[in-house]
């Protein structure tokens, strides 16, 4: 811990938290019949630190996105011979024009994955070729088919972006063979693959070429290479590859709506500062940033300790002098001080602001990003926006995406804790318990602001967490209450969705639950005017009959607020549904009941998957 005088809190907050532990395992579907589950491939998606997204398409006002919804926009090319081929080039330019982007394409065959003096060294091309893609919206890799693929390097290239373009949105292709290759084989593709998906964490989206390559080799020219689509099958298929998984990304994993916009008024930061106090002005500006509420209370429990509970940027440690010489002291507990006060006196270092930034490297790094902001060191978006960019390219680099891993309010609170505010062994025990105390409080405060009340009716709205207004009976309003549900429903049983009292697999249940909840409710079934239906069979009839089912694998990219169905042949999700929250590229994310028993967050690779049944729209949801 930086400092110990607010140690002094574990003498009054020792209340005991439960937050809802989830869990991730196997378990079976929601219908008697169901099976075993398929295992999670992957938990958390990437999600762009920086990205804007807000405000649903019926939203108005400085809520609403000014981000195209489906693309668009510029959008850089860095390739190997596969993109420097006419043929393919052409057909991958028509399909971006066609979604609306600009496309500009730097490729050359034979070049790789490295570093080095020539044009066939991509890592380095790419950097001195920054002027090109520094203003691209999004940018797609398409390197590897030539060797040195390892995290080092694709670490490399990465760093380069987020250094020159950190708000662009980056996917990279993956590659795909057949067995008429010299070179690359499939196994070889496939442990290249292997590599750009585990790493995929650093900052961008994975569009799945490889696996479409597999279904269908002849893609692939019998060149002796084996990895070129440039027969016109070939070429036609990798230009739909690369389109669709560029069709459903909206900024980032999250859905319009929920409040992932920035802005760079009310106090000069980079995320949404709305609020009435710097703690609601907090609360919105982490939440812009794509944590769940959990997360965001377990970061602000912290900063409550550190800021002696004032949630004031210009705090200075208790006991040290401001730039005017003020000490803060028994009586007068409180010390103020518009810039970073002065490093280390004959005390030590005095710690400042939110976190307490005490470190002399740490406190002179916010005093440069103050100053290249025109602003001072105790400006509220000042420091939040510096804080982030410690969290996710700066010194704590890698932190963001550990707290995206978190599943409750004690890990969140801990990590930051921990890893961030890092205290002596000594006072690890109390203060953990004091800041986390903090978080369940604030989580109780704000987060039932996420999603509509359970007294509220179709027509309704709610206020999200940061300002918006998300509309009832919107498939924002499905995606907000089910959100809300997993940071606080039950952990097991599911006996809150469940209607009546006998157990049953229940994620129709919830699945009802969620959608009455949000004012999309089912008709035609049990309980308040039909809204319950705990049959996967009947769930997928209801869409039948009400003409929002779509096929899967029809061409249908299905939308957050849309409900899965899994109910075809012997797959690892027979008889189950859950609802869809993100679509990123292939990917999507769902929140579902009795996964495991519990509530569930779970990412699968490809929403066109064969053991997949079709998507349900909620009748009447926008």
């Amino acid at each position: 811990m930086k400092k110990l005088i607010f140690t002094v809190l574990a003498l009054f907050i020792f209340s005991a938290l439960s937050p809802n532990a989830l869990a991730l395992s196997n378990e079976r579907g929601s219908d008697p019949t169901g099976k075993s589950q398929r295992q999670i491939i992957e938990r958390t998606p990437w999600y762009d630190p920086t990205a804007c997204v807000t405000g649903s398409p019926a939203s108005t006002g400085p809520s609403q996105s000014t981000v195209p919804n489906s693309g668009g926009g510029k959008i850089f090319i860095i390739g190997d011979s596969i993109t420097e081929n006419s043929k393919v080039q052409g057909k991958v330019t028509e399909a971006l024009k066609a979604k609306g982007y600009d496309p500009t394409f730097n490729s050359k065959s034979s070049r790789r994955l490295s570093t080095g003096g020539t044009d066939l060294d991509g890592i380095s091309v790419f950097e001195k070729d920054v002027a090109s893609w520094k203003d691209a919206g999004t940018i797609i890799v398409e390197l590897g088919t030539n060797g040195a693929v390892n995290k080092a390097n694709i670490s490399k290239l990465m760093d380069i972006i987020k250094a020159n373009n950190p708000t662009a949105k980056v996917y990279w292709v993956n590659i795909g063979a057949n067995d008429t290759g010299k070179f690359i084989t499939p196994k070889t593709a496939d442990e290249y693959s292997q590599i750009i998906q585990e790493n995929s964490s650093l900052g961008y989206t994975v569009i799945d070429w490889n696996a479409v390559a597999k279904k269908n080799p002849t893609y692939i020219s019998s060149d002796g290479v084996g990895v070129h689509p440039f027969n016109d099958a070939g070429s036609q298929a990798y230009a739909d590859t690369i389109s669709s998984g560029l069709a459903s990304f909206k900024g980032t994993t999250t859905i319009a709506g929920s409040c992932e916009c920035q802005s760079t008024g009310a106090g000069g930061g980079t995320g949404d500062l709305t609020g009435k106090d710097n703690k609601q002005k907090i609360w919105n500006y982490l939440n812009s940033k794509g944590l769940t509420p959990f997360q965001v209370a377990g970061i602000m429990g912290n900063m409550q300790a550190e800021s002696g509970g004032t949630f004031d940027p210009r705090i200075v440690e208790f006991g040290f002098p401001n730039s005017a010489g003020v000490i803060s002291r028994p009586g007068k507990p409180e010390t103020w001080d518009d810039n970073v006060p002065p490093d280390k006196n004959k005390n030590g270092q005095p710690g400042y602001g939110l976190v307490q930034f005490t470190f002399p490297t740490i406190k002179q790094g916010l005093r440069d990003w103050a100053a290249k902001n025109g602003k001072k060191g105790g400006d509220l978006g000042i420091q939040l926006d510096y804080l982030w960019n410690e969290m996710t390219v700066g010194v704590y680099k890698g932190l963001y995406q550990k707290m995206k891993d978190t599943k409750t309010i004690e890990e969140a609170s801990d990590l930051f804790l921990y890893q961030y505010e890092k205290p002596a062994e000594r006072l690890r025990a109390a203060t953990s318990i004091v800041r986390k105390a903090n978080a369940k409080k604030i989580f109780d405060e704000f987060s039932g602001t996420t999603a509509p009340s359970a007294g509220s009716s179709s027509g309704s709205s709610s206020t999200s967490s940061c300002g918006a207004t998300v509309q009832s009976g919107s498939t924002t309003s499905v995606v907000e209450v089910a959100r809300t549900e997993l940071a606080t429903g039950p952990n097991v049983d599911g006996q809150k969705y469940i209607l009546g009292t006998e157990k049953i697999p229940w994620c129709a249940a919830f699945v009802s639950y969620v959608l009455k909840q949000a004012g999309a409710p089912f008709t035609g079934g049990a309980g308040e005017n039909g809204y319950y239906i705990p049959a996967v069979a009947s769930v997928r009839s209801y869409f039948e009959n009400a003409g929002t089912f779509h096929p899967a694998r029809s061409g249908y990219v299905p939308q957050p607020g849309d409900i899965a169905i899994y109910q075809e042949g012997s797959g690892p999700y027979p008889s189950h549904i859950n609802i869809v929250v993100s679509v990123d590229g292939l990917k999507f994310t769902t929140i579902g009941g009795n996964e495991s028993n519990k509530l569930k967050e779970n990412t699968q690779a490809n929403y066109n998957a064969d053991y997949i049944t079709g998507y349900g729209t909620p009748k009447g949801a926008k």
